[in-house]
């Protein structure tokens, strides 16, 4: 088999905050390449079996996101919802070409069910369910951390929904997050902390 140059990317290896940074791994093995092993584990190692996983969790998003839309504005917005989610730049992007993201937007979609449920019925457990799906989307990508301080902003500033910060459960969903994520904190603690620093 001959090796063949299909394009030349250029990189600086050295970096302010993380040496060779381009020559490390950095992240240990996040959700998405967990989804492609399992995508190329049925398939292959083909261009199904890389982008079939995603592409579930693309489906899986576009659906959570739309019963959310119906149950809350009706099941107009639910058309709505999913029309504005199929021209979406990132979600388009991600859903095929195996990104990090795709996993990121199933969980949080997850998640912010579960968050919604929990508003609306006063059922506390539902916040576990939301916490597992908050650590999700930290195996996923780190942005995921966004979505939580989202939900506590909006508990401190709601005058209806500020009563569950009186409650153990939204704190109870953060250390099942944290457990949740727990690989990524073991992972950076025995490879010096990589990602943590290459993030920051």
């Amino acid at each position: 088999m001959s090796l063949r140059i299909l394009g030349v990317i250029p990189a600086r290896l050295e970096s302010t905050r993380l040496p060779r940074k381009v020559l490390r791994e950095i992240a240990g093995r996040p959700m998405i390449a967990w989804a492609i092993r399992l995508g190329c584990a049925i398939f292959g190692d083909t261009a199904l079996g890389i982008r079939f996983v995603p592409l579930l969790f693309a489906l899986g998003t576009t659906a959570l996101v739309a019963r959310l839309a119906g149950r809350i504005h009706g099941k107009p917005a639910a058309g709505t919802a999913v029309l504005l989610l199929s021209v979406e730049p990132v979600l388009f992007l991600a859903s095929g070409g195996g990104y990090p993201d795709s996993p990121l937007l199933f969980f949080w979609a997850l998640a912010m069910t579960f968050v919604w449920k929990a508003l609306e019925t006063g059922r506390g457990p539902l916040w576990i369910a939301a916490g597992a799906a908050l650590g999700a989307m930290g195996l996923s990508k780190y942005t995921g951390v966004f979505f939580g301080l989202a939900v506590l902003l909006h508990l401190a500033t709601s005058a209806r929904d500020r009563k569950w910060l009186a409650t153990p459960w939204p704190y109870l969903a953060c250390v099942v997050a944290l457990v949740v994520m727990s690989p990524v904190f073991y992972w950076n603690a025995t490879h010096d902390w990589a990602s943590f620093r290459f993030q920051g």
